[in-house]
């Protein structure tokens, strides 16, 4: 499939992975968020460490791509 869009003219896209930083952040917030219940309960804190490290993990991945 390759070789058919490569021999069609069709460039290869820039990036591959996109978002890969906001959802590496959300994954690793909610695991250790459950696992740490720093909060009211359990899942309260893996909601909150994982927006709040997919919002960095996006900001790190944006100042990385420029």
């Amino acid at each position: 499939m390759n070789a058919k869009l490569k021999a069609e003219g069709v460039p290869r896209p820039e990036k591959l992975a996109h978002n890969m930083g906001f959802f590496t952040g959300l994954v690793f917030g909610m695991f250790f968020g459950l696992h740490w219940a720093f909060l009211i309960s359990p899942v309260f804190s893996g909601i909150v460490l994982g927006i709040s490290l997919a919002i960095i993990g996006h900001l790190i991945e944006k100042c990385v791509d420029r």
